[in-house]
């Protein structure tokens, strides 16, 4: 049970303009998409599940199953109500498309790309129309990665070809977990994490291409990752990119650090608003009054074998709402450790750059630590929507799917 501290930390934060969340069922690794005629797409693994809402996130109704899945599930809106939806078969040899050219009532197979081990794809729609999609190839955990790769399509993500190596990693360093955006002067902006014993992340790196993803400009090293400060396991430490307008790229990602207060996991940025050709000064996500608060409340039952004995800001994401407001979403622990083996109790926290600190978006729930790789957020003109897991009681440490969540705020314009 909570105890009497947490439960006062919880009613003090619990003050929050976000709706009650709809519970969709049971998935993982969820991701959010818009369409041209405004539905709200989200999307989950294991199996692939496809959502849609007609009403701006009140209710949501199940498209499609695909059975035939694995993981790493993305939706890509095309123009009007028309989809691409690719995944990993079960066997990881490869990425499986779909696409539908009816807002979802039924679906075309596509070749995909098979018989490579392809991770962590993102995929964006160029202005022209046409489809650029990034994968490794290898993965955390199996084989080797020679690399992050670019493909192109030109049918709506039925076929592809690959057309450039994005990464220039040396030898003894692997290139993993890429991200993709597009800008509207359609520069392509690729980030990826570096490992080099293939479990931890070693530094975080973005390139731009200018000539539609033919070539790259050399990486950008965003940050180097001491590991010595801490727990670098790359599944609940991704990085990402945002974008917004014309040539507006942000790159986030995690890095430990130590404070007065002790050891944090937080997350931090670095934005640029040239394409891609510079990045500026890096800057930490949670305003300082509120990190030092929240270092202070956690309180560490110090149970051994905990997973988790510190406080940390995980599972970070972040998008650009129609204003160019920055909106990231998170879980962190800051309310601290409960029971014996310990678990930490969990809470999904909203903050718009500029907000003085962030609020509560759920109900908090205790684990071990919550589903892994990521959780995902979509900011439009009207609402910020967010999507993720929920896992309560488990001692499990390495989840991937629990109780599949979306939740959205109201958005008002800037005054």
């Amino acid at each position: 049970m909570f105890t009497a501290i947490a439960a006062s930390i919880v009613l003090a934060t619990q003050s929050t303009n976000w709706e009650d969340p709809v519970v969709l069922g049971n998935g993982g690794e969820p991701t959010l998409a818009l369409t041209e005629t405004g539905k709200v797409l989200v999307t989950s693994h294991l199996p692939t599940q496809v959502f849609a809402s007609s009403n701006k996130g009140v209710s949501f109704s199940l498209l499609n199953t695909f059975p035939e899945s694995l993981g790493d599930t993305i939706v890509v809106p095309l123009k009007k109500e028309d989809m691409l939806v690719v995944f990993m078969p079960p066997q990881v040899n490869g990425l499986m498309t779909r696409l539908s050219e009816d807002g979802g009532k039924s679906w075309t197979k596509g070749i995909g790309i098979m018989g490579r081990p392809l991770d962590r794809e993102w995929c964006v729609m160029l202005p022209d129309g046409t489809l650029r999609m990034t994968y490794s190839d290898g993965y955390i955990g199996g084989p080797k990665s020679k690399g992050v790769f670019l493909s192109e399509s030109r049918d709506k993500g039925l076929t592809w070809k690959e057309i450039s190596k994005v990464d220039r990693e040396p030898e003894g360093s692997y290139a993993v977990d890429p991200g993709i955006v597009v800008t509207e002067d359609g520069g392509i902006h690729v980030m990826w994490a570096a490992t080099e014993d293939y479990d931890t992340v070693s530094a975080y790196k973005v390139a731009s291409s200018h000539d539609g993803g033919k070539t790259f400009d050399a990486p950008i090293t965003l940050s180097a990752v001491v590991k010595t400060e801490g727990d670098t396991q790359e599944r609940w430490m991704l990085g990402g990119l945002a974008n917004h307008g014309k040539s507006t790229v942000t790159a986030y990602y995690l890095r430990y650090k130590d404070y007065a207060e002790g050891k944090v996991l937080e997350c931090r940025y670095r934005t640029s608003t040239d394409s891609g050709k510079t990045y500026g000064e890096e800057k930490t996500l949670m305003p300082e009054k509120e990190r030092a608060a929240a270092m202070s409340a956690y309180k560490n039952i110090g149970s051994k074998g905990a997973a988790v004995n510190h406080f940390v800001q995980c599972l970070t994401w972040a998008d650009y709402d129609d204003y160019g407001r920055l909106h990231f979403i998170w879980f962190d622990n800051r309310i601290g450790q409960v029971d014996n083996p310990a678990l930490n109790v969990w809470g999904l926290r909203h903050m718009m750059v500029g907000d003085k600190s962030s609020v509560l978006v759920n109900t908090p729930f205790r684990c071990v630590r919550p589903p892994l790789d990521f959780i995902a957020c979509l900011a439009t003109k009207d609402y910020i929507y967010a999507t993720w897991s929920e896992t309560p009681g488990s001692t499990n440490a390495w989840n991937f799917t629990g109780k599949l969540m979306v939740a959205r705020k109201a958005l008002m314009p800037p005054k």
